[in-house]
């Protein structure tokens, strides 16, 4: 692995092999431009292995900003680098190898022209500061601002396309194309969806890609009405987009926002994966933009931790099941690992639930009894209206174990033959029946095993419903910590 600097505007145009500027074109020394982070290849006797580092002094050699206006698309990183030796970019915003020489490597748009800036792949581009890369919009109106292109690793980027205030072109500011991450970016908007046709913030671009984002500050400055996607995959089947930690923030982080954006969400071909870990945003947003569902069943939403808490979100087909708190929902036993032992329970909205498409939660807990044949109970809520239809063929729990031999071993509640009516709870401990304007009743799914349950093994409860909801309120309350006696 080799050390590479570049000291941009420097007299002499070096080997590149040291952090002092050369004396001599050719000689021991920095390279002297800019040029060889946007694709050029260095110049003899300088060379640019795969798997070398590169650092790049973050004023020139006169002091000055490193601000450049894209006349042109550019490329930034080598398309000599690969998979297995990695270029690393390294922005030197804090002075560590040129001591007291702090600054940004900044990027500015063109006014009018929709020239793209790509970070390629196999590279990893690195500021060692916050916001110490920055790809910015100066101008309020007229520019394609779909133009940031991620392929590579970035690390604390600053994309700000705040000044961005008038309507037109694409307002999808950074497209990932293939497989590419972002950790630590800052992204400033002025609104999601200003444009006609407009996008999202972050968008995964092609077929089978992977996008990753790390942490990312997300500052919405206007509300949108219906707005575009924070996050959206766009024209793709098997694509996956995952966020871990992270904040959305700004007065446009509220109602008529949405988190998340199919593009091919009509159609059975299409299949996106949406995963978020740790992602705080407002409980006024909505999780995905309305009119654009994910109705296809290979479409996937999973959110855990929402809000910086310990809440989950689950966005399928047939609906979505969350542990969310809104509006002090009903509780039973169930607590959050939050150290408050917080009350939850799980809230199901089977919008579309069919035969195909039941809607489902699964839950788990260790059996730490003697192994013996077992009663498992699960306790849930669901809305007043529900009372005409319910019954065990289409509302039922599945529970999987291993027995004393360690054969694996199902029984179920469903009896699809008779269709009898679920059994009602008198459980006192419910802390309400009513959520808004919905009241509710309550019941229970229990079976005795028809087998022995190996002490100290994993016991998996699934309960699962085909009936569809009239509306939003039409939901279910089950409790997540089931009974096993």
């Amino acid at each position: 692995m080799a050390d590479r600097f570049i000291i941009h505007g420097a007299t002499f145009n070096g080997d590149g092999t040291t952090s002092a500027e050369a004396t001599v074109d050719g000689g021991v020394g920095a390279w002297n431009t800019i040029t060889y982070f946007e694709g050029t290849t260095p110049a003899p006797p300088g060379t640019l292995p795969a798997g070398s580092t590169v650092y790049i002094r973050s004023l020139d050699a006169a002091g000055n900003p490193l601000t450049f206006t894209l006349s042109a698309a550019k490329n930034l990183g080598s398309t000599s680098a690969t998979s297995t030796a990695p270029i690393t970019w390294v922005i030197d915003n804090a002075g560590e190898t040129w001591t007291g020489i702090t600054g940004t490597l900044k990027y500015i748009y063109h006014a009018t022209t929709a020239y793209a800036l790509t970070f390629l792949a196999n590279n990893n581009f690195v500021a060692t500061v916050a916001d110490g890369i920055v790809a910015a919009i100066t101008n309020t109106s007229g520019a394609n601002v779909y133009s940031l292109h991620i392929k590579g690793n970035v690390v604390n980027l600053l994309h700000d396309v705040s000044n961005k205030t008038a309507a037109g072109g694409f307002d999808c500011p950074i497209g990932c194309y293939g497989g590419g991450r972002l950790e630590n970016v800052h992204e400033k908007t002025y609104k999601v969806g200003t444009g006609n046709p407009s996008y999202a913030i972050f968008s995964l671009v092609t077929s089978y890609g992977e996008f990753q984002i790390v942490n990312p500050q997300v500052e919405i400055m206007n509300a949108a009405t219906n707005g575009q996607g924070v996050f959206h995959t766009d024209n793709n089947n098997n694509g996956f987009l995952s966020v871990l930690g992270g904040t959305i923030y700004g007065n446009g982080a509220t109602t008529g926002q949405a988190l998340f954006m199919n593009a091919n969400y009509n159609t059975t071909a299409a299949s996106a994966i949406f995963r978020a870990v740790g992602l705080s945003y407002p409980n006024t947003m909505s999780m995905y933009r309305t009119g654009f569902e994910p109705i296809c069943g290979r479409t996937l939403i999973d959110f855990v931790g929402g809000n910086g808490g310990s809440g989950a979100y689950s966005e399928r087909a047939w609906g979505y099941v969350t542990s969310r708190e809104d509006n002090n929902p009903p509780v039973l036993s169930s607590t959050l690992p939050d150290g408050n032992l917080t009350k939850f329970a799980w809230r199901m909205y089977p919008r579309a639930a069919s035969f195909s498409f039941p809607a489902e939660l699964q839950l788990l807990t260790y059996s730490q009894a003697a192994s013996a044949t077992r009663t498992i109970t699960l306790e849930f809520l669901a809305e007043s209206n529900f009372a005409s239809v319910i019954h065990k063929g289409n509302t039922w729990m599945d529970v999987t174990y291993v027995d004393e031999t360690d054969t694996p071993r199902h029984d179920t509640t469903r009896v699809l033959t008779t269709s009898p009516a679920v059994d009602t709870s008198t459980n006192p401990d419910w802390s309400t029946t009513s959520w808004y304007l919905s009241t509710f009743d309550k019941y229970k799914l229990s079976l005795t095993t028809a087998n022995q349950i190996k002490q100290g093994t994993a016991v998996t409860v699934a309960f699962r419903t085909t009936m569809t909801a009239a509306s939003a309120f039409q939901v279910l309350f089950i409790n997540s910590e089931f009974s096993i006696v």
